[in-house]
């Protein structure tokens, strides 16, 4: 478990906190989602036969509300982010609009400038970086799978893994929820403490995820076979132990050795209580 009792993951592959907001309507909040990529250290325990890193190379999220919690959501209101094709449009023209000859070319450097302007203005929690520093960069893409079920697919722009925060999760709500529970139901729901949920989970297949570094605590066994041909022993090795893991914390793992295996990277369980 990392950082909530109702998130599971491996390691600290992702940090994920999520809550609603009131809105003037009593049986609508807006659903807002924190959530964060980082590099997972893996194998620093004393029972661990291998240490490696693993990173995300694109994965979805999907938001599921299930049909016995009396809720629903409001279609109109899914926040399907700005395309990153038109982000690149605006920087392009901001920078150009700045340029005191109208045909004087721009630089890589002026567009790389207003990109990053343009992004931080966009998600606050990546706001202080020096100008010219370029931040990492997730683009998400809407795509429902369901009637009760939101997906985006996240995908980096600016490096090669996820990396750092996806939405500005304070101003940017995922969606609007809406409570179709009578009065009376939602009194006898709050006096037995039961509260209605949402499930996020985040997915991807095996060749979404990356294992670096990898390096057996045999240190002869690994001084071996560091840089010859067996590399893929040490691959095995680490996939073997990534399984373990994520069965432990009770996550969705196939065979590790199938590219189009399905993974359930995280899982984490938001209470509509406002």
């Amino acid at each position: 478990m990392s950082g909530s009792n109702n998130l599971r993951t491996v390691g600290d592959l992702v940090a994920m906190q999520g809550w609603v907001q009131k809105t003037n309507d009593v049986s609508r909040f807006t659903l807002h989602l924190h959530l964060s990529f980082d590099q997972a250290r893996i194998g620093g325990g004393s029972n661990a036969s291998v240490n490696f890193k693993l990173v995300v190379k694109r994965c979805h999220v999907e938001v599921e509300i299930p049909a016995r919690e009396g809720i629903t959501y409001d279609q109109a209101s899914v926040d399907m982010d700005v395309p990153m094709q038109a982000q690149i449009m605006r920087a392009l023209q901001e920078a150009k609009a700045e340029r005191s000859e109208p045909r004087e070319p721009i630089t890589a450097q002026d567009f790389g400038a207003k990109f990053n302007d343009s992004y931080r203005g966009r998600n606050s929690e990546n706001a202080g970086s020096e100008k010219g520093f370029t931040v990492p960069i997730i683009s998400s893409e809407y795509k429902p799978t369901g009637p009760r079920q939101l997906c985006w697919k996240l995908r980096p722009e600016t490096t090669e893994f996820l990396q750092g925060p996806v939405w500005n999760a304070k101003d940017e709500p995922r969606f609007t929820v809406v409570d179709r529970r009578s009065p009376a139901r939602r009194k006898s729901d709050t006096e037995k403490g039961f509260q209605p949920f949402v499930r996020v989970s985040l997915r991807c297949k095996r060749e979404d995820i990356e294992l670096l570094e990898i390096s057996l605590k045999d240190q002869e066994r690994n001084s071996l076979l560091l840089g010859s041909p067996k590399h893929s022993v040490r691959v095995a090795a680490a996939e073997a132990y990534l399984k373990t893991v994520m069965f432990q914390e009770g996550l969705q793992v196939g065979n590790l050795s199938d590219v189009f295996s399905d993974l359930l990277l995280a899982e984490y369980l938001l209470e509509v209580k406002p």
